[in-house]
């Protein structure tokens, strides 16, 4: 279950020999509004080594009371994720949950070493962990992003994208607030919005390990690492951010959110 967390662990307690290549990445992820807002789509790649090409898809049904001798079941008791052998949790993420929400992310990671000094194993709970209590209790994106924020361990850090089914009206013109959360956290920060606006202005809203928010990009390193090396680093230019501009217009259906996201 550890994975996530220990890779940033490894970079904090000064690892000799990282494993991850600078500006490699590992997911790709893209929340699409089909043509007339008829149907909200959403999808996630995830690039790993051969060790890890065992691939499962599981569903828990975990029926749960909210409060004990309480009758009510928590709102995520039943869930849908792809997932590993001997994991409980997706790694990848990719969830679908019966609170009607899908929660998904892609590592943006922490390349500012001055942030490190925010790990404290006191009063701080590991990411994945967090992001199982979430999934389970939350009914909306701000809920999710009210759970999963508190005691921030500083590892496993991820863009996570909320879309919650139960606010997105198909064929509305215009959108109600809470469709799509987006949140950020690094070592000693969290940042979360309501980006459902921005998702009905671009029609699709695409995650490809980049920081979004301005605050978590620069805290994070990611400015100096464009200064450095150029557009590859940038939220704007990175040669997914563009590929997604481009074809994202190709979607119109089912079949060809899949034929995009395997290109």
């Amino acid at each position: 279950q550890l994975g996530g967390d220990l890779e940033d662990l490894e970079s904090a307690l000064n690892r000799s020999s990282p494993q991850r290549v600078l500006g490699s990445g590992s997911c790709s992820a893209l929340v699409k509004l089909l043509p007339g807002n008829r149907d909200l789509l959403v999808a996630h790649d995830t690039w790993t080594s051969y060790q890890s090409m065992l691939r499962l898809i599981k569903k828990y049904t975990l029926p749960f009371r909210t409060s004990a001798g309480g009758k009510s079941q928590i709102p995520g008791s039943i869930q849908v994720f792809s997932s590993y052998p001997g994991t409980i949790f997706s790694a990848d993420d990719f969830y679908i949950l019966s609170s009607g929400l899908v929660t998904l992310e892609t590592t943006i990671g922490n390349n500012n070493p001055a942030r490190w000094k925010y790990l404290d194993p006191r009063g701080s709970v590991l990411e994945w962990l967090r992001n199982i209590v979430a999934n389970r209790l939350a009914r909306s994106g701000s809920e999710w992003a009210t759970v999963f924020r508190r005691f921030n361990s500083g590892t496993y850090n991820n863009q996570w994208m909320v879309v919650d089914y139960n606010a997105f009206v198909p064929g509305g013109a215009s959108p109600s607030p809470g469709v799509l959360t987006v949140l950020e956290q690094i070592p000693g920060l969290v940042v979360e919005a309501d980006l459902t606006e921005l998702l009905y202005q671009q029609g699709y809203w695409a995650s490809y390990n980049v920081p979004y928010f301005e605050e978590i990009f620069n805290a994070s390193g990611n400015l100096e690492l464009v200064r450095k090396y150029g557009d590859w680093f940038t939220y704007d230019k990175n040669p997914r951010a563009q590929i997604f501009r481009r074809n994202q217009t190709l979607v119109h259906d089912l079949d060809s959110m899949i034929r995009l996201m395997r290109s």
